[in-house]
């Protein structure tokens, strides 16, 4: 039996990780695999009296997550989710999905975001905290904002699917500087609250 080829997509909550995830899964006939759908199925996480935040049991949800890909071991899955870096899991490449922090902030309010949250989110994005941490998951990170990086990376992953080397990716690795866009949006937006 094969090992399954497993490609990350993590990104900070609005950043357009899910529906890049559903195109590549489309794209490479994968199985799509999200990681906050696992989190409730197996009850991995707890919450605090009077509060609706979910705390994830990073150990209780990996599990539960080998288990899924386990289920897969002969195909390619598609591990989508903010949590990815986490996890401290070996993902064959990682994307990490970047968009505009005034995008961000409509797409987070329209969702029914708190105000707290939506600063907490888009400090994380300006000092990109899934970026950096993808580190733990693999050695091959790509940093994807505009439609043509995607296509890109689209073609890219169909490349390392079939013969195993990230080469056509390679010029999707430089890091994205946010910290000016959000320095930027607080200047613009002072009454966000930061």
């Amino acid at each position: 039996m094969h090992k399954c080829i497993c490609i990350g997509v993590t990104g900070t909550p609005a950043s357009g990780k899910s529906t890049f995830a559903r195109r590549l899964a489309y794209a490479l006939d994968g199985r799509l695999i999200e990681i906050n759908e696992v989190l409730e199925k197996a009850h991995a996480y707890s919450t605090e009296k009077g509060s609706e935040e979910k705390i994830a049991n990073i150990l209780k949800l990996k599990k539960a997550i080998k288990k899924e890909l386990a289920a897969s071991a002969s195909g390619i899955c598609i591990l989508v989710g903010h949590l990815l870096p986490d996890l401290g899991m070996h993902c064959n490449a990682v994307f990490v999905t970047r968009a505009n922090i005034a995008v961000r902030k409509k797409r987070m309010e329209k969702r029914g975001y708190k105000k707290q949250k939506i600063a907490e989110n888009l400090a994380a994005e300006a000092i990109d905290y899934c970026g950096v941490n993808s580190k733990k998951a693999s050695k091959n990170i790509y940093e994807i904002e505009t439609a043509a990086e995607k296509r890109a990376a689209i073609a890219g992953a169909k490349e390392l699917v079939k013969t195993g080397r990230p080469e056509k990716l390679a010029f999707l690795k430089m890091q994205k500087d946010k910290m000016k866009e959000f320095e930027r949006f607080i200047s613009n937006n002072r009454d966000f609250g930061l």
